[in-house]
């Protein structure tokens, strides 16, 4: 067992040639057993099922360089022993809990860190299935140590969890600091949540409606939906292909928008592909069609690592030595929700639909051009839209 001791940064010394990480390890030892009043459970196993496991995110420093964040020993393995140990099986009352990591996005910069954590709690059937029970979606925020805003973000989650277990019927099985966010974000930009009817028609779809619903969306399947969550008017500053949300007071908005609609353009947020991105800024799609089309530079975790981030408005903040940015075709798949760089093998497996478009494009010269590839994902939209209407699912 590691002895008790100050949790601090350790800041790994990483090599500065362009295309090798620095990356800055937290060590995140155990302290003490948790002292969550009235405890019901233990943690019996945790795994991780994010999407990305490749970091946990990003620190950017004064200078403005950013480098990727880690914990010491490996983020599982870490994390693991950190939790076996806080909520152990001292008491033989307690129930076993299987938890399972969704989202785990740390965020630190010299004004303020963020921890954007998703946990979803199991217990086993008869048959040792796994039963999902809770799900806790928190947003951690503050100045302090970095190791300080996991331990409390991970007993925020395992304090609500613990609240469902005495009242699982007074209780609702899921905890979201989005969604009390949304609300505050409705209250202070003073804007509705808007309500629909279940039934769902043509409008309800974006691809088949008639009008496009102005307002604010939480997620993609609002924007698929056509369903924005918040509703009202609101100030916009756009710049060219860009846009910053406003309050009513002029500052800017800093929450977790998924995009908006306004007037007759639509907005996502750069967050969702740039993934060196610590400002709320909204990117206008170019196209809306089976795939959903606009240019930027689209930012992976391994490219966000090592490289200046700008914060300018309307310059999409990545800086490598004196080189301009790289413009990249971005698509949107409106089926799925996933977003991605286009690239010529993309580009053939999404033209393979349509043969006529994949021999006029093999021809071309410019095959990893963006505005190349825009052009004819924009006629592949459109003959999809003209053959085969999307339907309302």
């Amino acid at each position: 067992m590691k002895q008790l001791f100050t949790a601090c940064l350790c800041l790994f010394a990483g090599t500065t040639a362009l295309g090798q990480t620095k990356t800055t390890y937290l060590d995140l030892p155990f302290q003490q057993i948790s002292t969550l009043a009235n405890r019901q459970f233990y943690v019996d196993s945790l795994f991780d099922a994010r999407p990305d496991t490749a970091r946990i995110g990003t620190l950017q420093k004064s200078s403005g360089k950013s480098t990727d964040l880690d914990l010491k020993g490996g983020f599982l393995p870490s994390l693991r022993s950190y939790v076996y140990m806080t909520y152990n099986h001292i008491n033989p009352a307690f129930k076993p809990v299987v938890v399972g990591i969704q989202e785990f996005d740390l965020t630190a910069n010299s004004n303020r860190d963020r921890l954007e954590l998703g946990l979803t709690f199991f217990v086993r059937d008869s048959a040792r299935n796994l039963v999902p029970v809770f799900k806790a979606e928190i947003i951690n925020e503050s100045g302090s140590y970095l190791p300080d805003l996991i331990r409390s973000g991970l007993e925020k989650a395992f304090t609500r969890y613990n609240q469902y277990v005495l009242d699982p019927v007074g209780k609702p099985a899921f905890y979201s600091d989005f969604d009390l966010e949304m609300a505050k974000a409705a209250s202070e930009m003073r804007l509705e949540s808007a309500s629909y009817p279940e039934e769902r028609t043509a409008e309800d779809h974006l691809l088949t409606c008639q009008s496009r619903r102005m307002g604010i969306y939480q997620d993609f399947d609002d924007l698929q939906r056509n369903r924005p969550t918040l509703v009202g008017g609101f100030l916009v500053q756009a710049d060219k292909d860009f846009a910053t949300v406003r309050k009513p007071s002029g500052g800017r908005a800093k929450y977790r928008f998924y995009g908006f609609s306004i007037d007759k353009d639509l907005y996502l947020s750069t967050a969702l592909y740039a993934n060196n991105s610590l400002v709320r800024r909204y990117v206008r799609v170019r196209h809306v069609g089976r795939y959903l089309l606009w240019v930027d530079d689209y930012v992976t975790p391994s490219e966000a690592v090592s490289i200046g981030v700008g914060v300018q408005f309307g310059v999409v903040g990545v800086l490598i030595s004196n080189s301009t940015r790289h413009l990249d075709c971005i698509a949107l798949d409106m089926e799925s929700g996933a977003i991605f760089r286009v690239t010529k093998e993309k580009m053939e497996e999404i033209l393979a639909a349509a043969p006529n478009l994949l021999e006029e494009y093999r021809r071309s010269s410019d095959k990893n051009d963006e505005v190349e590839q825009f052009k004819f994902l924009r006629r592949f939209n459109k003959q999809v839209a003209a053959g085969q209407p999307v339907p309302v699912d």
